[in-house]
């Protein structure tokens, strides 16, 4: 097993902890007890000190296998079903890792956007800030960003949409960024992003988005993907912005190929 961050030291401590308090609190005795009564044999130490690092052991493993997934609709419109023509890029990384995938994608959803299509719906970060998604953040073997596709414009009210200013783009980029930082650690090689973009929409858009995101994942030392060239006619549906089949297979061989995301995911394999 891989070196641990430090948020699986805790956790690991916590767990440990709660072990020593659950082994050495005892049943309670009242005090009209015999004083004839037998002792309680709590058992060897050494026996509850290997049960203790065989359940500790299997509860990091699965910490570690778990690959949490935040996305818009490239993510949200695909299922984790082996083969099926609707398979997410995000599911063959997680069969080609042998890890447990845990999506939170919404369609429209963005750095900025809560989603597109009615307004309504989460921002990343807002679905960051959820208590059980943020420890899973925290301990995950390794973590997913695809987005910044929706963040070219955002509902202005009124069914209008206004263009997103480049300043309020890279203000919600480096917040979503800092509190991913703050949780995993910065330069956290098992942090991967990328920003898959179709063929339909504008050109300077993609690259002023791809811009801000890369950015931002430079400062924070994580690991970005580029993705540049992959999602063509060819490889989309007839909106030319979500991935066929084999569009899927290449986002995901890039996450693949594009940093150290084998190494990532550690402990027992999935079931």
């Amino acid at each position: 097993m891989g070196t641990l961050r430090p948020a699986h030291v805790a956790a690991a401590v916590a767990f440990v902890l709660g072990a020593v308090v659950l082994l050495f609190a005892g049943p309670l005795t009242s005090s009209s007890a015999s004083s004839t009564s037998k002792p309680v044999k709590v058992g060897s130490p050494t026996a509850a000190s290997q049960a203790w690092t065989a359940d500790l052991a299997t509860y990091v493993a699965r910490l570690d296998r778990t690959l949490v997934v935040f996305g818009d609709s490239i993510s949200a419109r695909y299922n984790d079903v082996t083969g099926d023509d609707l398979q997410g890029y995000w599911s063959m990384v997680a069969d080609d890792l042998g890890a447990e995938p845990r999506v939170y994608a919404e369609g429209g959803a963005g750095f900025v956007n809560h989603g597109l299509e009615g307004c309504v719906g989460h921002t990343f970060g807002e679905q960051l800030a959820t208590p059980r998604v943020k420890e899973l953040v925290r301990h995950a073997g390794a973590l997913l960003v695809e987005g910044g596709r929706t963040d070219t414009q955002t509902c202005a009210g009124g069914g209008d949409y206004a263009l997103i200013p480049d300043w309020q783009l890279r203000d919600a980029v480096d917040r979503f960024f800092a509190k991913v930082a703050r949780l995993r650690g910065a330069h956290d090689r098992c942090t991967f992003v990328l920003v898959p973009w179709g063929p339909a929409g504008l050109a300077d858009n993609r690259e002023r988005v791809k811009y801000v995101v890369s950015q931002a994942v430079q400062r924070y030392g994580f690991t970005f993907i580029y993705t540049d060239g992959l999602l063509t006619d060819e490889t989309t549906i007839e909106d030319r912005v979500h991935p066929t089949y084999w569009g899927n297979r290449s986002l995901a061989n890039a996450v693949l190929d594009g940093g150290d995301a084998r190494s990532c995911i550690q402990g027992v394999p999935a079931p």
